[in-house]
């Protein structure tokens, strides 16, 4: 078997399992075999929207849940982490959408968010939209 059969297969399940977190490279992985026709363009956008969605979406209630604990760990950077959580307060929407955008802050902005208390009305449908237009 070649490794398109493999990519074909399980290709759709391996770009939501991959942009779980960190997804830049199995997304760009995903349009390239798009590109070359072993995966449907709209499968791949859903998959890796619907894994950047659920990998947010966990870091978002962790931070909820632990954040106090969590961000205690990094006292040293209290001072930023106070910055961005006043910027969260103030610019909430620019803040859950962005957050995918900024090098840096793909896994630290969603706990972030969810120590800040934004409520889960909020974040969810922007967390939805920012994983599409990310996607």
């Amino acid at each position: 078997m070649d490794i398109n059969h493999y990519v074909a297969q399980y290709g759709y399940a391996a770009l939501i399992i991959g942009s779980l977190a960190e997804g830049e490279t199995i997304t760009l992985l995903g349009g390239v075999a798009a590109h070359q026709g072993v995966l449907k363009f709209p499968l791949v956008v859903l998959s890796v929207a619907l894994g950047g969605m659920i990998g947010d979406q966990l870091l978002y209630l962790l931070g909820r849940r632990l954040g106090g604990k969590i961000l205690q760990r990094f006292s040293r950077h209290q001072a930023k982490i106070d910055y961005e959580q006043k910027i969260i307060q103030r610019r909430p929407y620019l803040s859950v959408v962005g957050t995918r955008f900024m090098y840096g802050f793909r896994v630290i902005g969603p706990l972030l968010i969810g120590a800040s208390h934004l409520p889960p009305k909020i974040f969810l449908p922007l967390n939805i939209l920012g994983a599409f237009v990310w996607a």
